[in-house]
């Protein structure tokens, strides 16, 4: 390997060992979920006979959540507080009464522990309409906080690229301009690159 080429590998390492802090991860899975508005959908028949929970998205089924009280069971209650308490977290970044700041890993494993007890307990059965609403509800919920977690995942992946090509532009001491300008260009070539990918992958006529 030439001199370029182990400069090169000596950069793609550095860059890869550049990780957001615990404290960053924290905060950006907080400002995605309160910004999360995907919504999910179930198969089979019976996700089809209840396809109006289709277009709701995890504040609009925590809603559904709530408003059933007809509810008996222990797990049901847990989830929907779980849920609640994941999202009412996600408008206040964490931040909670006392003053101290929740762990999001923690409020994010509860909410998709609850979820899962929920249908562990109850899905596969055969229920009156209540029952298979709020099992319906919660297959949607599991699928959602799913491509929650994949959507921080990618986030925080892309936090952390950005913060690998700005400790290589103090390394190069750059100024702001040129910063702007280096930031400029490899977000056209990342568009570029992207459009490339998308016409390699589409099938040819």
């Amino acid at each position: 390997m030439d001199s370029f080429g182990m400069q090169q590998e000596k950069q793609k390492q550095e860059q890869a060992a550049v990780k957001l802090s615990y404290a960053d991860q924290q905060k950006t899975g907080w400002e995605v979920t309160e910004n999360f508005r995907k919504t999910a959908k179930a198969d089979g028949v019976l996700g089809a006979k209840y396809s109006r929970y289709d277009t709701m998205d995890m504040p609009a089924l925590r809603d559904e959540l709530i408003a059933d009280t007809d509810h008996k069971t222990f797990t049901y209650t847990a989830m929907q507080n779980a849920i609640d308490n994941l999202l009412k977290l996600s408008a206040t970044k964490g931040k909670v009464e006392n003053g101290l700041d929740a762990d999001f890993f923690e409020t994010l494993f509860t909410a998709k522990a609850a979820v899962n007890q929920y249908l562990y307990n109850h899905a596969g059965y055969r229920w009156t309409g209540k029952g298979e609403k709020r099992v319906q509800i919660s297959l949607r919920l599991k699928s959602i906080l799913n491509s929650l977690d994949q959507a921080i995942a990618e986030k925080s992946k892309t936090l952390s690229a950005e913060a690998a090509r700005n400790l290589e532009y103090d390394k190069e001491q750059l100024t702001a301009e040129e910063r702007a300008e280096r930031e400029k260009t490899f977000k056209a070539n990342k568009t570029a690159e992207d459009i490339m990918m998308m016409v390699e992958s589409c099938p040819s006529g």
